[in-house]
């Protein structure tokens, strides 16, 4: 079943004027780069699917990017001159000043595309061109939650069973976007401030209403 979906799928690129897609590379929980690659093209209708999900087991950089993305649509015959817009999460390895993934796409295809930013990132866009103080907030919320989730296993094991302990509404705080962590740091602003004090970290700026 999934052969045939696949093989529907190459069909439709290959039969497609045009087609546009979208990058995303994250690790997985076993600490392995993996490039989710997806399409939107159109037929009868417009469709929006997964291409692929390729692990990388070397560097990250544009050019490995480039050769994963090459490679699986070489692979399935479909031509990659077609790609019109090519939608990423503004990460350098994708859209960075030299060797970046964007500017190695465009050099190969022999054309100009599209550009875009992924939306669910829309956040980070407006932290790099605001002023507002709000970003000086971001700056002390990130260095505790990266002392809670993200600098130790173990202190991050431990402030979990803190929140189940303590019978928060939450049992962590998430790391995939500033406006979900800045959230979820609101709505256990007072737990984390027990977390801290038990574990000898001062934020005196904790104090501080404004």
């Amino acid at each position: 079943m999934s052969a045939s979906v696949s093989e529907q799928q190459t069909v439709a690129l290959t039969n497609a004027p045009v087609f546009s897609v979208a990058l995303d590379e994250s690790v997985d929980i076993n600490d392995i780069p993996r490039l989710a690659i997806f399409a939107r093209y159109c037929d009868t209708e417009i469709h929006e699917e997964l291409c692929c999900f390729k692990p990388m087991h070397d560097t990250t950089k544009g050019e490995d990017i480039m050769k994963t993305f090459t490679n699986h649509f070489e692979d399935r015959g479909v031509d990659i001159r077609k790609i019109f817009a090519v939608t990423t999460d503004g990460a350098p390895a994708m859209v960075g000043k030299s060797m970046d993934f964007t500017k190695l796409h465009e050099g190969r295809i022999g054309h100009p595309v599209l550009k875009l930013h992924c939306i669910i990132h829309q956040e980070n866009l407006c932290a790099k061109i605001s002023n507002f103080e709000p970003k000086n907030v971001m700056v002390i919320v990130t260095k505790i939650v990266n002392f809670l989730v993200a600098r130790s296993s173990l202190i991050h094991k431990q402030f979990q069973s803190f929140l189940e302990e303590v019978e928060s509404a939450y049992k962590d705080i998430p790391l995939h976007s500033c406006g979900k962590v800045l959230e979820r740091f609101v709505e256990c602003f007072d737990e984390i401030k027990i977390f801290l004090t038990d574990n000898d970290q001062a934020y005196p700026e904790l104090e501080n209403r404004d």
